[in-house]
């Protein structure tokens, strides 16, 4: 996670100060040490790096597969009626 800056202009004066923010959190020891959030049970490390699965993604998986299957049988019983053909 990369950190940022905020640049705050007072717009009666011009005075300007900055202001350092974080982009995600940051666990030690269970709470976040940029904003004192407590980390969530199943949590591990920042909370933004953490692997989300599509629900879509294993229905198109078991797709695949079975079209791959299928597709292996018709070759292969293709090759088994060309063979039977041949010896007639």
């Amino acid at each position: 996670m990369k950190n940022g800056t905020v640049c705050y202009t007072c717009t009666l004066c011009g005075e300007t100060f900055n202001e350092e923010i974080s982009t995600g959190h940051s666990y030690e020891n269970g709470v976040c040490i940029h904003c004192g959030a407590e980390e969530q049970a199943g949590s591990a490390g920042s909370d933004d790096n953490s692997f989300k699965m599509s629900p879509v993604l294993i229905p198109a998986l078991v797709i695949c597969v079975v079209g791959l299957i299928c597709f292996l049988l018709m070759k292969r019983n293709k090759k088994q009626i060309d063979k039977a053909q041949e010896e007639k």
